[in-house]
């Protein structure tokens, strides 16, 4: 277990009379973080720990939850004085801190004694209880020593026009996901000068403002429409945006809240030829290449005979192909394509980039983790209701609609099966009433301050999504856009029936 083989090394160098910085590989240090643990910087303090909370906090009664990969920490016995003196940062050399391999003993032991919980979780766990017993740590400024959450998510240093000394790309898992959210960032420096500057290559580009209501389903569909395109023309695809949606009454407002791929999916380079959005912002990108795109007009791609829908892949060589008068032109921009069906002529071809498609662009592992472990949770031919797709702070259920939801419910599904709720305005008092008929019901909510607005919508979206998908029957309420476009796209594909709820089944 990696996470007690390095808590055993820091042990052995703090005994050994060394001050230790841990840090985790997917780090990027900026500039000199040292001088922010010097003695004049810590005082008395035994270490200084980093916040691992999605948020900044607001005083001292803040909800706290500190890095386990990411600390520094105070020899806990005197050190090699003549060592010492040629390490000007130590001068003048610090004293020891015993509690500090106290502190990591424990974390040790409590991971050992509970090995159901992360390493991050036991680290907090043992300092709440240290703190108590005197012991004294400072907390790094989290602007300047950054989660993944607050500088790429959030990019709360970004916006008040600072430069983190050191950026965590935590909040996150997989490799892909991490490398490509360093490279939107620009704070990834291991590509060759070629992945920049490729005079044989060609791009292309679509547009990606959605419609805000499944603006995150639209933006999947979107994105495969755009590899395909990229597959058949041979040209590499520069990402959009993600996350500019349409303005909706009742739901979304409208603003500049940007995010990047990563924020949603999972994709995986080594199936499709792709480029991170800010490859046009990158200082090695040939300004050639970002004049072509600035100068690029949007493009319509339409079906033979006008209309949307599919379009094979012999209509778009021959109005984009080599052969095309587009050929010479280095970036194709498109608009939006998330109605764009791309199809090969042959059927093995077809075949084989669906189901690279399906590989190669997938839920965030965080988001496919959750999905998978409601439906294990659920059991076979389990229920799905959904009534969903409002502003999350939409109002609550009423005793009336309740009665009509569990009404709906008993006519499809026994008390014995599993039932997941997506329903605007549910709440633990409502769950705990469809769990006195249904006793394996359950609901998903994102931790309130993980993600809000719009965000949480889409994030909820592709949960329950995923969770109806596996279902036996939806009971689905068809005057809300959600229900109605997800029923309607299970219906041409083979998926779940769906049973129409009770017009008033819902406030």
């Amino acid at each position: 277990d990696i996470m007690h083989i390095r808590l055993v090394c820091v042990l052995a160098l703090l005994r050994g009379g060394l001050d230790v910085w841990l840090t985790d590989v997917d780090a990027v240090f900026n500039s000199d973080p040292f001088p922010f643990v010097i003695a004049s910087t810590l005082g008395t303090h035994s270490s200084a720990l980093a916040y691992d909370t999605p948020f900044l906090p607001k005083g001292k009664n803040s909800p706290l939850m500190v890095m386990a990969g990411f600390f520094f920490m105070r020899r806990c016995v005197a050190g090699d004085s003549a060592r010492d003196a040629n390490l000007a940062v130590l001068s003048p050399p610090p004293q020891p801190h015993a509690m500090n391999c106290e502190v990591l003993e424990d974390v040790l032991v409590y991971m050992q004694q509970h090995p159901d919980k992360h390493d991050q979780y036991a680290f907090n766990a043992v300092l709440a209880v240290r703190e108590k017993a005197g012991y004294t740590y400072t907390l790094l400024d989290p602007l300047l020593f950054c989660n993944g959450a607050l500088y790429f998510s959030e990019r709360a240093p970004q916006m008040l026009g600072l430069k983190a000394v050191v950026v965590q790309n935590n909040h996150i898992t997989g490799s892909n996901s991490k490398m490509h959210r360093f490279r939107e960032h620009l704070l990834w420096y291991l590509d060759s000068p070629g992945y920049y500057a490729n005079a044989s290559a060609s791009y292309l580009v679509y547009d990606n403002v959605q419609a805000a209501a499944m603006g995150v389903v639209d933006e999947h569909a979107a994105l495969l429409s755009a590899l395909a395109l990229g597959e058949i023309l041979q040209r590499t695809v520069i990402l959009p945006l993600f996350c500019l949606y349409h303005a909706a009454p009742g739901l979304y407002a409208g603003s500049a809240d940007w995010c990047t791929a990563e924020e949603y999916f999972e994709l995986n380079p080594r199936l499709f030829d792709i480029r991170e959005h800010s490859f046009l912002l990158n200082p090695q990108t040939p300004k050639s290449l970002i004049d072509a795109f600035e100068s690029a007009s949007p493009l319509s791609l339409h079906a033979a005979g006008g209309g949307g829908g599919g379009v094979r892949e012999e209509e778009i060589l021959k109005m984009f192909g080599p052969s095309s008068s587009w050929a010479r032109h280095p970036v194709i921009k498109f608009k939006e394509l998330q109605e764009v069906e791309v199809t090969r002529t042959r059927a093995s071809a077809q075949d084989s980039l669906l189901s690279r498609l399906r590989q190669g662009v997938t839920e965030r592992e965080e988001t496919r983790r959750h999905i998978n472990t409601t439906i294990t949770d659920l059991g076979d031919k389990f229920a799905c209701v959904l009534a969903w797709g409002k502003d999350s702070g939409a109002g609550t259920l009423s005793h009336h609609t309740l009665g009509v939801l569990l009404e709906a419910l008993a006519l499809q599904v026994n008390e014995d099966q599993g039932v997941y709720l997506a329903v605007d305005g549910l709440s633990a008092a409502h769950l705990d009433a469809f769990r006195m008929l249904f006793p394996h019901a359950t609901a998903f909510e994102l931790y309130p301050w993980l993600n809000q607005g719009l965000r949480r919508h889409q994030q909820s979206l592709l949960i329950h999504q995923g969770v109806c998908n596996e279902a036996t029957v939806v009971l689905a309420d068809l005057s809300m856009e959600v229900p109605r476009r997800l029923c309607s796209t299970w219906r041409d594909n083979a998926g779940p029936h769906c049973v129409v709820l009770p017009s008033n089944s819902h406030p």
